[in-house]
């Protein structure tokens, strides 16, 4: 592929996943020894420098409290590293922050998993949604977690808007998704990303990992073939 071809892909990828383009997140390439799962950190200038980052000095701080944070920009290579996925620690793997400083963002997502071990029914009521969004003429996609036991809804916006309204609306279709299949609520429902109506001073919100990563997909496909 050349650089010409990666650019558009970039692009094209990047205007349709579109969160904040002056700070973006990594999932760690080593899963937390309490919980098994690898977590996802925002990626910052200072990260374990002497003098400078406190988690370098055994201080358990937060980085959106960290004084010396200084948040690195979105860039070209980071989002065709993400697509490519050729670490195997899956360490190039990409999180965004949809929550835009102003309250608005340019997507809404979501979150279904399978957390009480209730066999398929969390694909039923992804289907719900999908197909209330259908009826509704509102498009969207659906994108299966990387733990194989839930899903990302996707609902994308041609111009950003406030995420108050953007969270109502999805809270509408929630109700109406569980009402066309006669549920009381989506038990595997997570929650909506962004989590929030807006943000306060000094935090960038919640992330949602990008879609399409490289290794997942090559995954995905070998165990179909399988």
């Amino acid at each position: 592929m050349t650089k010409k071809s990666q650019k558009c892909m970039c692009v094209f990828f990047y205007s349709m996943f579109r969160g904040r383009s002056d700070v973006y997140a990594k999932r760690s390439g080593k899963p937390n020894s309490k919980t098994g799962k690898a977590g996802y950190y925002p990626q910052c200038a200072n990260f374990w420098k002497d003098g400078y980052c406190p988690r370098k000095h055994g201080m358990s701080i937060s980085c959106q409290k960290c004084d010396n944070r200084q948040y690195l920009s979105m860039t070209g290579p980071v989002l065709i590293a993400h697509l490519k996925g050729e670490k195997e620690d899956g360490s190039d793997v990409i999180g965004v922050y949809p929550l835009l400083p102003d309250g608005r963002c340019n997507f809404l997502v979501f979150d279904f998993d399978d957390h009480e071990m209730l066999g398929n029914q969390w694909m039923m009521e992804v289907d719900a949604l999908r197909k209330m969004c259908q009826v509704l003429h509102v498009p969207c996609l659906v994108e299966r977690s990387r733990s194989g036991n839930g899903a990302h809804v996707w609902l994308f916006f041609k111009h950003p808007i406030q995420a108050i309204k953007a969270r109502k609306f999805g809270a509408l279709l929630l109700t109406k998704g569980s009402e066309s299949i006669e549920l009381k609520s989506f038990a595997s429902y997570d929650r909506m990303i962004p989590a929030q109506d807006w943000l306060e001073k000094g935090k960038i919100g919640n992330l949602v990992a990008l879609p399409l990563q490289g290794r997942a997909l090559k995954k995905w496909k070998q165990r179909f073939r399988g």
